[in-house]
């Protein structure tokens, strides 16, 4: 999984949690659901010893059944939720497309003219190109005069309009297309040399170095010193702007940019795979116009059932999958339209979650990641979501895609984390001795403190709700 390392305050950082654990540590007996709002006000304050009056929190903690709410504060609000919108996708994604519907990509045609349509497959790799290769040279196919590859089926929305600028040449702002090779990403790696040298960039694909020029400001620094980097990319020219720097002898850190024209990519990727497996090619054509007769089919290869989808979504909070899923719901719900593919997704995602029982009023999404700072989501929405979901047939499939949530060590329940700048949100399921399942919703807003005090404190805030006990 790719990280990218960013420089908090440290001493801070760890002076306010040796301080919560040391209080967790002194008052570890049971709480009666009368005191909870009093404990979690504690622990919002902690988190905000100046005071800050920005800072904003959204709570919402019930039971699975709704029949009671341990505690509520500004539940209904919208907040920016982060990754918290994943929830909502794949939940639409499940109900609306089922667990085991796959996305195909085929090719039609003949060997004067094949075309290959995408349908948005997040998963392709060289493998799967190197499948559909095989499939046309068993076919006795070894030559073909024109390849076409179509990138039409999601339309020209690929970006969201509204992430921001930094977002779109990172790794986890790739475009959402119908043509997808390696996630849209360029995978590079940053290497620390010795002191004062300049970190060394080690590209997944070599030829990309020497296609690429490299602006790189970044150095290697000593012990002690804050770790922390940062790639961009021009999005018109091959030029990849290094900064940062990461401390000598330490481990690499790997990281990536988007690709700006995926569907050239994707072409000259398939060019490739054709040639080594004995297939000439005449000419690559990039279609971005669908055709409705192209002919019979003559290969095809699948994705993952939406229900491996939907946990690779949650699991590793992977932006590219859930802005797929968001845009497949558009095309299959509402076809046949001039819409923009992510925008017909909203509109199936916010008709899905009605019928699942989802006040309509209590959210407003942009895109299907949570990417974007125009989603604008209650904890209403997000426990009525997961509540939706315990009761849904799909019950298991959603649960085993979140993440397990421990508090020292020990699994209480699931959840699905989220942080922008300012932002932390985690929503999910407790796993309580006493009152049974318990949903959950914490999001936090206009934060000022380091994402690292941020998530500590909505640990805090699960540690409480497991403290409590009936009185």
């Amino acid at each position: 999984m790719r990280s990218m390392k960013t420089v908090y305050p440290l001493v801070l950082a760890v002076c306010l949690t040796i301080a919560r654990a040391a209080m967790a540590r002194a008052t570890p007996e049971p709480i009666c659901p009368a005191q909870l709002s009093h404990e979690l006000a504690a622990v919002r304050q902690q988190a905000n010893p100046w005071g800050h009056d920005r800072e904003v929190w959204g709570i919402l903690v019930e039971s699975l059944q709704g029949d009671r709410v341990f505690y509520r504060y500004n539940d209904r609000q919208y907040f920016i939720p982060a990754s918290n919108a994943k929830i909502l996708t794949t939940a639409a994604a499940l109900t609306r497309l089922g667990p085991d519907y796959r996305i195909r990509t085929a090719i039609f045609g003949d060997e004067n003219r094949l075309r290959l349509v995408g349908r948005g497959d997040p998963s392709v790799t060289t493998a799967e190109l190197q499948n559909l290769a095989m499939q046309l040279r068993s076919s006795g196919i070894d030559r073909i005069d024109t390849a076409i590859v179509e990138d039409a089926y999601f339309g020209n929305a690929a970006l969201n309009p509204h992430w921001e600028w930094e977002d779109v040449q990172a790794y986890y702002g790739a475009p959402a297309n119908s043509l997808i090779f390696n996630e849209n990403t360029i995978d590079i790696t940053l290497h620390p040399q010795r002191l004062g040298e300049p970190l060394r960039v080690e590209w997944e694909d070599p030829d990309l170095a020497k296609r690429w020029q490299v602006v790189n400001t970044s150095v290697t620094v000593g012990p002690g010193e804050p770790e922390f980097v940062q790639v961009g990319r021009d999005l018109h020219r091959p030029i990849l702007y290094v900064t940062g720097q990461l401390i000598a002898g330490s481990p690499p850190d790997p990281t990536g940019i988007a690709v700006a024209n995926p569907g050239d990519r994707f072409a000259e990727q398939f060019q490739k795979v054709l040639a080594d497996a004995g297939i000439t090619v005449g000419e690559v054509e990039i279609a971005t116009t669908a055709d409705p007769n192209p002919g019979p089919e003559r290969a095809a290869i699948v994705s993952p059932i939406v229900a491996e989808l939907v946990a690779e979504v949650n699991q590793t909070s992977n932006n590219l999958y859930a802005e797929v899923l968001l845009r497949t719901l558009g095309v299959i719900g509402i076809p046949h339209s001039n819409e923009p593919a992510d925008s017909r997704g909203l509109a199936v995602l916010k008709r899905t979650l009605a019928d699942l029982g989802v006040d309509p009023q209590s959210y407003i999404v942009d895109d299907g990641s949570g990417l974007s700072r125009r989603n604008s989501v209650s904890p209403q929405a997000l426990v009525q979501t997961l509540r939706a979901m315990a009761n849904s047939p799909h019950a298991d499939v959603f649960f085993d895609s979140l993440p397990v949530r421990e508090i020292d060590g020990q699994a209480v329940g699931r959840g699905k984390g989220g942080t922008l700048t300012g932002v932390s949100s985690l929503s999910g399921y407790l796993d309580h001795p006493d009152y049974g399942t318990i949903v959950f919703s914490l999001i936090v807003n206009h934060a000022t403190q380091p994402v690292g005090i941020q998530k500590e404190t909505l640990r805090e805030m699960l540690r409480v709700l497991m403290r409590l006990q009936p009185c």
